[in-house]
């Protein structure tokens, strides 16, 4: 997953990442706070795609999302 980034190499700013592992699900997000609004979701649920980008640009935050294998009852 590409992680949209502003960073230069000198300047990380306010950055996270987090992964989790379940038998059901894999599930990666990356943030950047001290972003441009830009982002990149990456899921197969319609509702999981909008929110992130939506949060994305209306609080200028660079949001990368990532959602690997789902398993729903």
């Amino acid at each position: 997953m590409a992680v949209p980034s502003n960073t230069s190499a000198d300047h990380v700013g306010r950055t996270g990442f987090v992964e989790r592992v379940t038998k059901e699900t894999q599930v990666r997000l990356h943030l950047s706070l001290d972003g441009t609004g830009c982002g990149q979701v990456e899921t197969t649920i319609p509702f999981l795609d909008r929110i992130p980008m939506q949060l994305a640009s209306h609080g200028l935050e660079d949001v990368g999302v990532s959602l690997g294998q789902v398993v729903l009852d």
